[in-house]
């Protein structure tokens, strides 16, 4: 049973800590950071500093660009509120407009659902 319990504390402390991650990201970004250490952006410093592989660094990336554009979904991501993986998926669509409708679908549809071609 603490082998159970291990792994909800942790996984419940990687949905928190990828939250996290998020908003020092995007602090980051709004303070012009990236340049002054000497890297592109947050691509090039996750991969370079944080070790991270190129696709979680393109998850990550994505994400913080598209909560620059749209602090709707700032707010979900770095609140817990909607994880990293499920972001990822409606950064193609999601706009300053559409954003609570495509942040519930997010948090509701299964993850094959929100992988299907968006409407164009």
């Amino acid at each position: 049973m603490k082998l159970h319990e291990r792994a909800q504390f942790l996984a419940q402390t990687h949905k928190q800590t990828e939250a996290e991650l998020v908003s020092v990201l995007l602090q980051m970004v709004r303070q012009k950071m990236f340049v002054s250490l000497g890297y592109t952006g947050v691509f090039s410093y996750c991969q370079r500093v944080l070790e991270f592989s190129e696709a979680q660094c393109s998850y990550f990336q994505r994400v913080v660009n598209a909560s620059i554009q749209v602090r709707t979904l700032e707010v979900a991501v770095t609140s817990g509120e909607l994880s990293l993986s499920r972001s990822r998926r409606i950064v193609p669509v999601v706009t300053k407009a559409n954003a609570t409708q495509w942040i519930e679908k997010a948090k509701t549809l299964p993850q094959r659902e929100l992988k299907k071609p968006w409407p164009r």
